[in-house]
């Protein structure tokens, strides 16, 4: 980490550090998994509205925990619009037994952060 980060880290707080380094290492975890054939990539159901700007939508998505994040993605990454309803394309990772899947969301959600379970019924 370079001084510059070190120290705006320091004066921002710890979590600033946590989240650095998270995002440092999503680079090794956006690698194909191993034997993930066409899972690759999958999408989840979510709910979209308007973007800030034209070229994105403002989409909330559910975990299998209940808890709900919202995020900004580019609208490339929606498919099946349909009366505030669509798919959001993100990274399968692995499955979590046979009800759960982890994802890896396009961006951080302020609620939920970058990683989601779902579960196994919503992922096509």
């Amino acid at each position: 980490m370079c001084a510059a980060i070190a120290k705006t880290a320091n004066q921002t707080g710890r979590n600033y550090v946590v989240r650095r380094a998270q995002a440092a290492t999503t680079a090794e975890h956006m690698k194909p998994a191993q034997g993930a054939g066409q899972k690759q990539y999958v999408t989840i159901p979510c709910r979209v509205s308007e973007g800030m700007f034209s070229t994105e939508w403002a989409v909330e998505v559910d975990a299998a925990d209940g808890q709900v994040g919202s995020l900004f993605v580019h609208k490339s990454l929606v498919s099946d619009l349909d009366r505030g309803m669509g798919r959001l394309r993100v990274r399968w990772i692995r499955d979590e037994g046979v009800e759960l899947v982890t994802v890896l969301l396009p961006q951080q959600s302020p609620q939920i952060g970058l990683w989601l379970q779902v579960r196994n019924e919503q992922v096509v």
